[in-house]
């Protein structure tokens, strides 16, 4: 499954899909121990699409293979976090 494609953006503790004035909705409502907890999680989560875009984009077109050798370790950690994005 995908998910809501960006941008999104966020206003306060809720993070909205699309861009300003559009018809779509807001996709999370976040919580945290404090109201500028709940608006840094919510910044975060608005983040996930391009940070997900990023790491794609630098493992897939950008890397030499030799550079991708020697940051394999690293890698190894980008493809953890871009699995648990994806849901697997």
């Amino acid at each position: 499954m995908e998910h809501t494609p960006g941008p999104w953006r966020q206003v306060k503790h809720t993070v909205w899909a699309g861009r300003p004035n559009t018809t779509n909705g807001p996709i999370a409502e976040v919580s945290g121990r404090t109201i500028d907890e709940g608006e840094a999680n919510a910044r975060l989560i608005t983040a996930a699409p391009e940070m997900e875009s990023l790491l794609t984009e630098l493992i897939d077109e950008t890397l030499s293979p030799d550079v991708i050798r020697i940051l394999q370790p690293w890698f190894d950690r980008v493809d953890t976090v871009l699995a648990a994005l994806e849901g697997n």
